[in-house]
């Protein structure tokens, strides 16, 4: 778990250092219109994703469990029942891919419609190849070797991070980048095939038998609400930079996607301290029946998740200007506005990260995933709504309106049901109050090093240093408990003295 947590922190560190080089590249080479169209083809090319159904979230649980076991039998039917699955949907996809070229060429805005339709073309036939070779990466999964995962996915992205900075440098064309992306992702998968060949069993049963149909069942069935969440989230993201597209312009489309970047990476962050660690651990108690130390531990990393995000939202929105003048530039200034638009709504979404694991554990993910396709629908109508009276503004407020309600109305309702406490206990003793108890590190961070924050890298990385600096050894007395202080301390006099002796 260690290895591969602590691989893939290094992948996400390197995507984002990547990120920072690329963009403003792009944004150049490409100008404003054409990387707005690359924005779009990538959004439209996610929804081919939701083929997927939740299926391998679901094929790794169920092998993970016949792993565990050492049932080979077991994971050879896995192996034949989702080898037909993915064969199913890369094939679906390869017929379905020339229809949504056509389409999403029809309701583009601008003049490059030949651009993008061949960029998208060769995007979307990348994803059917992703799909026909899937089976690598649940195996992958099921056994623990995401470090093997993240190896793959950073020899790629350093790969193509040299290919197109070279491409953009020569021949600058979003059909250009999109050969480079379908190029290095096939060498992914290629190390993905390498990487999990060992792991593949060698026996694999008749491709029909009654185990197998019983087997898909039980799978899909898991898979489903997994699938609907997906589709929310969809609805909630792909569909927003084409409807900023459609009521502003193509130019208004880049301020988006930057405007929510620094939110996706803070989200990534807070993932991988709070996601499959805590639920690891969330995981272990239930399994032990242990509900009284699983509500505690819960109520724990919630006050835990709401500091750091608390520590991570202002830091963003204090540093967000200087930061888009320097990385972008000037013409793209106004994507601050679309980050402190939905700065406090993510706020409350990322503090409740642990009630997602919480109900993921409790097996209560169907109420996630309603959740978020009905807010996915909401939110996909009302940026529609609001975007033809405001624009770009109107479709951001909509995310942040949809995103405030879920977060602050339905899931404290959902929590209040399986820890038995009432939704306002749980907001406020035990989110609002951790707000307001960790809130004056990060403001006299920003106090401190306001001064030297100007629209340049070395001055934005030394106040960036002194505010993260202050909110490190300020932030654990305020967000840790008496006891908590005490377990910690003991912990380290611990292990002091074993390095000493």
């Amino acid at each position: 778990m260690f290895r591969g947590s602590g691989i893939n922190v290094l992948d996400l560190i390197l995507k984002v250092a990547i990120t920072l080089v690329i963009t403003p590249a792009m944004v150049k080479s490409l100008k404003v219109e054409g990387y707005g169209l690359w924005v779009l083809v990538t959004s439209i090319s996610g929804y081919g994703a939701l083929l997927e159904m939740g299926i391998t979230f679901s094929a790794s649980r169920f092998l993970g469990m016949a792993v565990g076991v050492g049932n080979v039998d077991q994971q050879g039917l896995i192996f034949t029942t989702v080898r037909q699955y993915f064969r199913y949907i890369s094939g679906l996809l390869l017929i379905l891919t020339p229809i949504i070229v056509l389409v999403s060429g029809l309701t583009v805005s601008g003049a490059r419609h030949d651009d993008f339709q061949l960029a998208l073309l060769l995007v979307c036939l990348m994803l059917v190849l992703r799909f026909r070779f899937r089976i690598p990466v649940v195996f992958l999964r099921a056994n623990g070797r995401y470090d093997l995962i993240a190896q793959a996915s950073i020899i790629r992205s350093l790969l193509q991070a040299g290919f197109l900075i070279w491409l953009l440098a020569h021949n600058p064309s979003i059909v250009g980048v999109a050969l480079v992306q379908i190029l290095m992702e096939g060498v992914e998968l290629f190390l993905l095939y390498r990487f999990a060949a060992p792991l593949v069993p060698t026996h694999v049963p008749a491709a029909e038998t009654t185990e197998v149909k019983d087997l898909r069942q039980n799978m899909l069935r898991y898979a489903r609400s997994i699938s609907i969440l997906m589709i929310g989230e969809s609805l909630r993201g792909n569909l927003n930079p084409v409807v900023v597209d459609r009521v502003s312009g193509l130019s208004a489309v880049p301020l988006y996607s930057i405007g929510m970047r620094l939110i996706t990476i803070i989200q990534d962050m807070v993932g991988a301290i709070f996601g499959g660690p805590v639920m690891s651990v969330f995981s272990q108690l239930h399994g032990a029946g242990d509900d009284v130390r699983l509500r505690e531990m819960f109520l724990r990393c919630s006050r835990w998740a709401a500091s750091f995000s608390m520590f991570a939202v202002i830091g963003a929105c204090w540093l967000a200007s200087p930061f888009f003048h320097r990385w972008v530039g000037p013409d793209l200034w106004g994507a601050t506005d679309v980050l402190h638009i939905v700065a406090a709504p993510h706020l409350l979404y990322f503090a409740q990260y642990p009630a997602h694991n919480l109900l993921y554990t409790l097996d209560k993910n169907h109420w996630l995933s309603w959740m978020s396709i009905i807010g996915g629908a909401f939110s996909a109508i009302l940026s529609v709504v609001l975007g033809s009276f405001w624009g770009l503004q109107g479709v951001v407020t909509a995310i942040a309106v949809e995103m405030l309600l879920s977060r602050l109305i339905v899931l404290p309702i959902m929590v209040a049901k399986v820890i038995h406490i009432s939704p306002f206990e749980y907001l406020f003793k035990h989110l609002f109050l951790s707000f307001l108890r960790t809130c004056g590190p990060p403001l006299l961070g920003i106090w401190l090093f306001n001064g030297m924050v100007r629209p340049e890298y070395p001055s934005l990385f030394l106040a960036g240093s002194g505010y993260t600096a202050v909110c490190a050894l300020l932030l654990p007395v305020l967000m840790l408990s008496q006891q908590e202080h005490h377990d910690v301390w003991t912990k380290i006099r611990k292990k002091l003295s074993r390095a000493s002796s």
